[in-house]
């Protein structure tokens, strides 16, 4: 079978046989035309000096190789999507102004870069100016402590990693999707300078519980906190700071398991910790969802009268006595 053939193959250089062309179409200055897509896709690539022919390509499909050197990608000025997923690149330096005098920096058009499945292990400043989205997914990242924040990005997926904080994720204004899911985080703590954040994945850390500067994010929208260690539903009740929350996804924690098997439904009980939300769990808020927590946000607050009332009546009492 060809995909047996190409896994034994071994590790070769980039060269025009084994690239895939399309796209055709003018070049920028209008005199010529010239393939705009360029594709090499399981070849088992490790060397692409050869990439630098291409010097008009747009959109360029490197993934699933052994490419650890990206220097020779730093002459494609007109990149604006560039896939360099399942490789083994460790760094971004081979991207980076060789010269402080240089009149335009590396890949000025580039806005789309897909990284995941690398050997990257922190988040380095991105000298990239005019990216919009990037996938750091399934790396190997400890830190990004260095990380200086980017003007222009609007997604970032940091899933999958090794990150212990969140420090250093910040300075990102225009950014409206962060996905931090699956790795090993047990507070917020270090997310800041996000005004524009929207949607917020933080699945499968080690949350037990949710301080943090939540109303730092105005604009949070959508968040999932799923398969978290979360202790408490109450502990929801700070996301009350989110005022534009509207979907919310707390299953697989401790305190969602143990509210599915006795007490009120657990919908409800979420309800009663952020009244706007319309989806919970996955699923769509109805108006008996809704009367549902009403009741029990009345339960509890007779409940939390009366415990005070007998937390005072018993102070009263041990007064009394002491005279």
């Amino acid at each position: 079978m060809a995909g047996e053939d190409e896994a034994e193959l071994p590790p070769q250089a980039l060269s025009e046989p084994l690239v895939e062309l399309s796209g055709l179409g003018r070049t920028v200055d209008g005199t010529g035309y010239v393939y705009q897509e360029v594709a090499c896709v399981g070849k088992r690539i490790n060397q692409i000096k050869a990439i630098e022919a291409y010097a008009h390509v747009q959109k360029l499909d490197l993934s699933a190789n052994l490419i650890k050197d990206i220097a020779p990608l730093r002459g494609l000025r007109y990149l604006v999507k560039l896939n360099l997923s399942q490789n083994a690149i460790v760094s971004l330096k081979g991207l980076e102004s060789e010269a402080e005098e240089e009149e335009e920096p590396p890949l000025p058009h580039l806005q789309h870069l897909d990284l995941s499945d690398n050997a990257l292990t922190a988040l380095a400043p991105l000298k990239l100016q005019a990216l919009r989205t990037l996938s750091l997914a399934r790396n190997q990242i400890a830190s990004c402590q260095d990380f200086a924040g980017h003007e222009r990005l609007e997604a970032l997926d940091l899933s999958g990693n090794q990150l212990q904080s969140l420090a250093g994720v910040a300075g990102m204004p225009a950014l409206a999707k962060l996905s931090v899911a699956a790795n090993q985080l047990g507070s917020i703590e270090g997310l800041a300078e996000v005004p524009a954040l929207r949607e917020l994945d933080l699945s499968a850390n080690r949350l037990q519980g949710l301080d943090g500067p939540w109303a730092d994010f105005p604009e949070l929208g959508s968040l999932d906190l799923s398969a978290n260690e979360l202790q408490a539903i109450r502990s929801l009740e700070v996301l009350r700071q989110l005022p534009k929350l509207r979907s919310l996804d707390a299953r697989g924690n401790p305190c969602v398991l143990e509210a599915e098997s006795v007490g009120p439904p657990v919908m409800a009980q979420l309800l009663v910790c952020h009244w706007r939300l319309t989806t919970v769990n996955g699923a769509a808020v109805a108006d008996g969802d809704l009367e549902a927590a009403r009741e029990l946000n009345v339960a509890r607050m007779l409940e939390d009268r009366e415990r005070l009332k007998a937390e005072q009546d018993a102070a009263a009492a041990a007064e009394g006595g002491e005279d």
